[in-house]
């Protein structure tokens, strides 16, 4: 029997410098995501409770301990289950079902669905994207039998995933996509193509990207590059600016030795932030690559 994963790769890249990047498309439950927000290097992008209306909301996947394991000092379960597993699992999913009466109940009475829907969030899966150069802390602490079990599932998937995917090597210009499918011609030109194989401009491919990481919360299908257009501007035009779909793009940065030419480098290209005390050049929470935020206009502003 195939194992149901918790994690899939979006896009795997790699620098002419050895700088990786991966994105993954990833679940979790939703009371975990404070955990997984503690881990700042990589980005996110995850469903909202304020997004979704609350009759479809009632029907997200819920999660159930994998064993129903004793209570005990500390932090983490041993091997011995609780005495009545069965009494266990029925209070259980009593519990979901009760949340989720009430939530139908609140939505019925007119409550805005940013309300109404809090009753579900402490069983309800989250879908998200995840996206980073630096995985090393995030699988040191989750993929480590200390680890919350649920979280310790998905760690150990996506090392698993690291181990066996072999990252596509990009050029400096050339663009890292979660949802885009990319292929070179026969003259080594780029060619990028939505889900449906629709082929895109290099422009349109990075505004589908970033919709696509942003429609995470409801997007069952293609959504083609018009709503993806609709998405961009909603998220990146107006009076306030919701920027974090942009950080899962990114393009390599030039390979360079000396330690002046880095500086001269950071301090002439747009999207390069800063340089850490291994002379590693850095674009907000990526190393090694310009991660598009960064060239976003105004982006001061964008917190």
């Amino acid at each position: 029997m195939t194992k149901s994963r918790t994690a899939f790769i979006l896009a795997d890249t790699i620098s002419p410098a050895g700088h990786r990047l991966t994105t993954f498309e990833i679940k979790l439950p939703k009371v975990l995501l404070a955990e997984l927000n503690t881990h700042r290097a990589l980005s996110r992008n995850f469903s909202s409770s304020r997004a979704i209306p609350t009759a479809k909301f009632v029907e997200i996947e819920s999660f159930a301990p994998k064993a129903w394991l004793k209570n005990q000092a500390g932090m983490v379960a041993k091997n011995e289950e609780v005495d009545d597993v069965a009494q266990t699992q029925h209070i259980w999913k009593t519990a979901i079902q009760a949340s989720k009466d009430y939530s139908k109940y609140l939505s019925e009475l007119g409550l805005h669905k940013q309300w109404s829907n809090r009753p579900n969030d402490w069983h309800t899966m989250a879908k998200g994207v995840l996206s980073g150069t630096e995985w090393n802390n995030f699988l040191w602490l989750r993929a480590d039998g200390d680890a919350q079990p649920e979280l310790q599932e998905l760690a150990f998937d996506i090392k698993e995933l690291l181990a066996e995917s072999e990252p596509q090597l990009l050029a400096p210009g050339e663009w890292h996509l979660p949802y885009v499918k990319t292929m070179k011609d026969l003259f080594d030109n780029v060619r990028y193509f939505d889900s449906d194989m629709v082929e895109l401009s290099e422009k349109d491919a990075i505004t589908y990207s970033m919709a696509c990481c942003a429609a995470v919360s409801y997007r069952t299908e293609n959504i083609g590059l018009e709503k993806a257009n609709d998405i961009y501007k909603k998220l990146f035009t107006g009076t306030k600016v919701h920027a974090s779909p942009s950080e899962h793009i990114a393009t390599p940065m030039q390979v360079l030795d000396s330690l002046n030419d880095k500086l001269e480098y950071m301090f002439t290209t747009d999207g390069v932030t800063h340089v850490d005390r291994y002379q590693n050049l850095w674009s907000g929470n990526l190393k090694g690559f310009i991660q598009f935020r960064q060239l976003i206009e105004n982006n001061v502003k964008l917190g």
